[in-house]
């Protein structure tokens, strides 16, 4: 009666609708339904692909109450500096609230990446989105020549986080990778596919 009754007609509608701004906790519903038991996708950076049972399990009740998961970030952000760097198509074609920019997290970290820039959030998202304190270590070098510094509270923030698996495909775009309008338009389609 809604015209929901095929893919193509869910993707088409869902576009108006599922956004952060209309529909924040389906987003987030979404978000689980996507992620779940999902990998990267080695050939297409931002996006997943099937993973085994149990690599990201988080369609849980435990998951969707947890802290973890509890805060829906925008990864290109709601209100970006003047002077910001952010692919300016993202500003242009209204993607800024689609679900292909959203990422499940603390809500500690969102509010810690903000309104900062890539490079900067992509080095926040990797303190939950790597295995091993060396990857950290290595990154935490590249972000001071970088300069990109980060104060003692801030790093202590981050060395609390657990590990989430869900922020790993965001990461695999590499931090000298560009978090741009076509990622997001992909990931937003992707997303959907796979909730559909």
């Amino acid at each position: 009666d809604e015209g929901l009754g095929s893919r193509e007609s869910w993707m088409e509608r869902s576009r108006a609708y599922l956004l952060y701004t209309e529909q924040k906790q389906l987003c987030r519903f979404i978000l689980f339904l996507a992620g779940n038991d999902r990998v990267p996708d080695p050939k297409n950076p931002g996006l997943t692909t099937r993973g085994t049972f149990g690599s990201c399990s988080i369609l849980t009740l435990e998951h969707w109450k947890s802290k973890q998961l509890a805060s829906l970030e925008h990864v290109a952000p709601q209100k970006p500096p003047a002077n910001h760097l952010w692919d300016r198509t993202i500003y242009e074609k209204n993607l800024v609230h689609h679900i292909g920019n959203l990422l499940l997290l603390p809500t500690t970290l969102n509010k810690l990446a903000d309104n900062k820039d890539w490079p900067t959030k992509y080095l926040y998202y990797c303190h939950v989105g790597v295995r091993n304190e060396q990857q950290l270590q290595e990154l935490a070098a590249e972000a001071k020549k970088r300069g990109i510094n980060l104060n003692r509270k801030t790093l202590g923030t981050l060395k609390r986080m657990s590990y989430s698996c869900v922020v790993e495909p965001i990461t695999s775009i590499g931090l000298d990778g560009s978090w741009n309008a076509d990622i997001i338009e992909r990931r937003t389609k992707h997303i959907k596919e796979i909730a559909w």
